[in-house]
């Protein structure tokens, strides 16, 4: 994952968290700052093996300032306040992995539940409140987060990290394997909804037909 300064600086991140200066930042560009559309990169047979080769599809976050006392500037922490947003789904790109590189059709049931499995742990947590939702003074106890993002209402380095794949196995696993995530899980659609709503994501997510095409050997198992 890419992180970018408010005057272009780049900071970079190998997951959930954790900053890694040794990264390269060829799948991240562009910014929430960016005012220009995101161009379409044509595709070709060097695009597709870049994004194969891609095991952590990621996208940049621009890092807002905050004015320290004294005038300093610092930049502000997108590190999630709560430690399981880091690990939440982190499952998942696996799971789709091995789904959609099976060739054994009587293996398919299993890994599609598999799949399911972990994107229902995802909607579970992305529906429960966060500590700091609930008001322990409250009468009536609140059933479901209405928070954006897996963190909060901002994006985190964790969104960073989980966004971009969730992207994917939306995208391939419908277009080839007719799977599409269950619209009761609605934490989920939410969470995706609030996302592409969010100009640094759209400005680093690849269109749906350049996913398609990245991953075109991802086909229905066969006899």
């Amino acid at each position: 994952m890419v992180a970018r300064g408010a005057r272009g600086e780049v900071l970079r991140s190998g997951g959930h968290g954790q900053l890694d200066a040794g990264l390269s930042s060829e799948h991240c560009s562009g910014s929430r700052q960016s005012e220009q559309p995101r161009s379409r990169r044509k595709s070709s047979s060097s695009s597709r093996r870049r994004y194969r080769s891609a095991a952590e599809p990621a996208m940049a976050l621009s890092m807002p300032l905050e004015r320290a006392e004294g005038g300093e500037q610092r930049y502000l922490k997108l590190s999630p306040k709560h430690p399981e947003s880091n690990t939440a789904g982190m499952d998942i790109f696996v799971k789709f992995s091995a789904f959609i590189k099976n060739r054994r059709r009587e293996a398919n049931e299993a890994l599609e539940k598999d799949l399911l499995k972990t994107l229902q742990k995802l909607d579970k947590y992305l529906n429960s409140p966060l500590p700091d939702e609930i008001d322990e003074n409250s009468i009536e106890g609140i059933k479901f987060s209405t928070r954006k993002f897996l963190d909060g209402n901002e994006m985190t380095l964790a969104n960073c990290n989980l966004l971009p794949k969730l992207h994917i196995v939306k995208v391939v696993a419908k277009k080839y394997h007719n799977f599409d995530i269950p619209k009761e899980m609605t934490g989920i659609w939410k969470y995706l909804t609030n996302a592409y709503s969010r100009d640094e994501f759209l400005n680093t997510c690849p269109s749906d037909k350049e996913v398609e095409i990245a991953y075109s050997d991802a086909k229905r198992p066969t006899k």
